[in-house]
């Protein structure tokens, strides 16, 4: 029997559904706004100036250095970058800490020496604290509106750098609260000494 609660349920479920459908779809047209205006505004530049490009490759001059650090990485607790990703505790493709044996040799190959983290958007809201030690407890990711388990914290990103032979690069939180760089430094501290 449909009952009236059933019924305003069902309906504040279409309410909600249509709300992520018009954010998507509004989403999509400001994408697909602004990639006609950056074709538009590329060939109104090439028809104004006919560009022209020019390379040359002198095979006598002497070799530049460079630091092996502008091919670094990083990674972000969105979709299943970490969880599911590098991170899969109780899978037979990871090792005893839940590290996945395969990412970790592709990275290994591939000689990526230095992984920022956490990268993107979820740094903004991140506390390290509560990523440190046995006890810790989920949190609301604002970044992406899910909730982050927190298994994968400080120590196991600092734990995959080494596995993987890159040098950590650890991001500060600097979008909520007006201590967030004391709670870093206070977190960092320990990992130097």
């Amino acid at each position: 029997m449909v009952t009236s609660s059933l019924i305003a349920a069902l309906f504040l479920y279409l309410i909600v559904f249509m709300g992520i459908v018009t954010k998507i779809l509004n989403f999509m047209k400001n994408v697909l706004t602004t990639i006609f205006l950056l074709v538009a505004a590329a060939q109104y530049s090439v028809a104004q100036n006919q560009l022209n490009a020019e390379l040359t490759v002198d095979l006598s001059s002497a070799p530049q250095e460079y630091s092996p650090m502008i091919f670094g990485q990083f990674i972000e607790h969105f979709h299943r970058q970490i969880y599911g990703g590098i991170f899969e505790p109780g899978s037979k493709l990871s090792d005893e800490q839940g590290f996945r044996k395969d990412v970790i040799q592709a990275l290994r190959d591939l000689k990526v020496p230095v992984v920022r983290w956490p990268g993107g958007c979820f740094v903004s809201s991140y506390h390290w604290l509560k990523g440190v030690g046995e006890n810790r407890i989920p949190v609301y990711d604002k970044a992406w509106h899910v909730e982050e388990p927190n298994t994968f914290g400080t120590d196991e990103y600092i734990d995959w750098c080494i596995k993987i032979g890159a040098e950590p690069y650890i991001c500060t939180n600097a979008g909520t609260g007006s201590s967030v760089w004391r709670k870093a430094r206070n977190v960092v501290s320990p990992m130097t000494i």
